[in-house]
């Protein structure tokens, strides 16, 4: 007797195929961007909270800043951002300010620069009391040079781990002395803290 034949599901299973896959590229799109959080009060009791939130890296580009006229748009990067002040102060308006000083790169402000010879830091402060739970915010830029090179035309992603931020509060021209406490990626303590930015060389 002749074998049945097969039917048609049967078919279609012993004519199926396997489809080999390769493994996904690792990702080359930007840089994420990373925010880190610093809370202070200060001897006199005034309490203020800073936010920074800088990416993604890219090239410097001379339209973004005009102010700073010693970058090189093939070897440098720009890091564009934003820093934002709210006086948490309950029941009492705040002139307190910020400093952020950058080490192993530079930052800029729309109006500021600093170049050879010059702190590397900017100062931000609102221009008369703030009240309670209100905030002003600015852009900011940190630039890395020579981040980028014939070896490494996607950047040099191994600088950011030596670049930082320090960022200490002001109370009437002088630097608050009070307690900090920092939140976000790769942030140390002290009298205002290190904020290295490192995570913005992951992708």
């Amino acid at each position: 007797m002749a074998p049945p034949e097969p039917t048609t599901q049967q078919t279609t299973q012993t004519q199926a195929t396997t489809v080999a896959t390769t493994p996904a590229a690792a990702p080359t799109g930007p840089s994420p961007e990373t925010t880190w959080t610093i809370h202070a009060t200060n001897p006199g009791g005034y309490a203020d909270r800073a936010t920074i939130t800088l990416g993604p890296v890219q090239h410097f580009s001379a339209t973004d800043l005009p102010q700073c006229q010693q970058g090189d748009p093939q070897t440098d990067a720009e890091i564009p951002g934003t820093l934002t002040l709210t006086n948490e102060t309950r029941g009492f308006s705040d002139q307190s300010g910020i400093q952020i000083m950058a080490i192993g790169a530079l930052i800029a402000d729309p109006n500021n620069c600093p170049g050879n010879g010059q702190l590397p830091a900017i100062v931000f402060s609102a221009d008369g009391p703030l009240p309670y739970g209100q905030s002003i915010t600015e852009k900011i830029w940190v630039i890395v040079t020579l981040y980028y090179d014939p070896n490494h035309p996607n950047g040099t992603p191994s600088m950011l781990k030596t670049a930082e931020l320090q960022p200490k509060f002001v109370d009437n021209g002088a630097i608050s002395t009070g307690p900090v406490q920092l939140s976000g990626p790769d942030a140390y303590g002290g009298l205002g803290g290190d904020l290295f930015l490192t995570s913005l060389g992951r992708r």
